[in-house]
Order: structure tokens, then sequence, then C-alpha cells
């Protein structure tokens, strides 16, 4: 019986300055500065527990397990344009500031999984396993986070079997077989929520008066309904090595379906924003190796 935690943390912090001089990209151009500072944090923790037991030929094995991870990224960027010199490049001397370049954002993202796994054998020829895990993403809306992902496999060892064991050129021949399910949750931070910008509102009559305020994205509208985009692949093959493994074959047969594919979707005209993430479309995919 054996139990096994590890923690490990992996920062990185980088500070840019991409600096344009006057007239350096075309004629007329003012000079332009972009300042930015990028720190990037990953905590990790794992936790199994593995059993092992062996009774007259019987192979069993137990494992359970709990991981947790949270990733913190904080950037900082702004911008100044028209600068007195181009030798001089610091942003306190920018005759102006770029507003739509200036910002400072930080953002979460956290990945919790439970898994566990079982597995058999009998005389090192009949092989089964089956596993099952469950996880929870910050990238999904509450009631959307948790995706739950099955597996099973088995194999069976021919040459094992008294009937191939006299065969003296047959080092191993194996058949075996899996279904098993996985999830995907790679999309943009808070895709699930409507975030604001900062832009400005014209008010008053003739001349108006601009004020600073706040507006939803024009580019992509939130959906609260994603969730985990899930792959289902069978898989069949064999193994086989013969002359005391000096040739060896392998053949693997497979088939994979996706589906709910995360994707951008384009909306109806009268919304006002073209595209929404959505849960959308699938994808097969058959092979040969």
């Amino acid at each position: 019986l054996d139990f096994k935690t590890l923690a490990s943390a992996y920062v990185t912090y980088a500070t840019n300055l991409d600096f344009a001089r006057k007239n350096s990209n075309r004629a007329g151009d003012p000079s332009k500065g972009v300042y930015s500072n990028r720190l990037f944090v990953d905590l990790l923790n794992e936790n199994t527990l593995n059993y092992k037991k062996e009774i007259k030929g019987h192979s069993i094995g137990l494992l359970a397990g709990f991981t947790a991870q949270k990733t913190t990224v904080k950037v900082e960027q702004a911008t100044g344009i028209n600068y007195p010199d181009d030798n001089i490049t610091t942003l306190n001397t920018a005759l102006t500031k770029d507003q739509a370049g200036t910002f400072n954002t930080r953002n979460q993202i956290g990945l919790v999984s439970y898994l566990g796994r079982v597995t058999y054998g009998f005389q090192n020829k009949y092989l089964l396993a089956a596993s099952y895990r469950a996880d929870g993403s910050s990238y999904f809306a509450p009631g959307k986070k948790w995706g739950y992902f099955p597996s099973v496999s088995a194999g069976w060892v021919a040459s094992e079997e008294k009937f191939l064991k006299k065969i003296s050129w047959l080092s191993q021949l194996k058949f075996r077989g899996s279904y098993g399910a996985t999830g995907n949750n790679r999309i943009v931070d808070f895709a699930f929520v409507d975030l604001l910008y900062g832009a400005n509102y014209p008010l008053g009559a003739g001349t108006c008066t601009v004020t600073a305020g706040q507006v939803p994205s024009r580019e992509i509208l939130s959906n609260p309904d994603i969730t985990w985009e899930r792959t289902f692949q069978y898989n069949g093959g064999l193994d086989l090595s013969l002359f005391k493994n000096a040739l060896t074959f392998g053949l693997d047969i497979y088939r994979s379906k996706t589906d709910q594919l995360l994707l951008r979707q384009s909306t109806l005209g009268f919304l006002g924003v073209p595209q929404t993430w959505n849960n959308i479309g699938s994808l097969q995919n058959d092979g040969i190796e």
C-alpha cells in the first residue's frame, strides 16, 4: 500500500519594452512605446493511494487519487505615444497615453480532479482494467464545471497459453482492446460571462459630452451553458514478437469521435455581437497503424 503526495510550483516573471521610433513604420507615424510586465504562477498538488495484491495467480491493483491545480496570470501594460526624443524611452516622457493599450488584468484558473483505477490479471494471460475520473474546471459556469470520463480495457496474452507456448519461434502474441472518454476545456478565460471593457459615452445634444464608462465585449457573446468537450475512442490491436524478440510487429485500429466541440459560432445579426462560444458539432477520426 503506497501513498504518494507531490507539490510543485512554476513561476515566471517577464518584463518587456516594445519601442517604435518616429516614422519607423511609415512617414508621419509618431513614436510609440509598449511596456508590459507578466507574472505567471502555476501551483500543482497530486495525491495518490495505490494498493497491489497477489493471490494464487491473481493480480489485483487499486488506485485512488486527487489532484488540484491553480494558475494565476497577472499582466500589466501601458502604452505611450509621441516621445520628444527617440533616445529617451521612459514612459513619463510620452506626450500622450493610449487608453486602449493600457490595462491591468489578473486571471485565476483552477482545475480539480478525482480519479480511480482498478486492474486485474490472471496468470499474466488475461488482463482487465477500468478507470474513472471527474474533473472540475473554472473555465465553465456553476452547474457546468464538471466532466466525467470512464475507460475500460482488456488484453489476452495468447502466447502464454499451453497450445502456443511450445512454438519456439513465437516470443509473444498479445491481443488488446480499449474504450474510453477524455475531455478538453482549453478555451479563453471567462467565456461563460460577459466581460466589461473601457469605453466612452457621448452624452447631451449638439457638441456632446464624452463620459468614460464600460461596455460588454463587442466581439464575443458569453454562453453560461458551455461545458467540457468530449472525445470517445475505440482501440483494438495486437503485438507480435518472433525469434526471441528479434522481429516485432504492432497493429492498431482506432476510431475516435469528439462531440460537444468548443467552437465560436456565428450569432444572429440583431444581437449586435458577431460570435458566441458554444458546444456544437462533432468530429470523427479513423486510423490504422
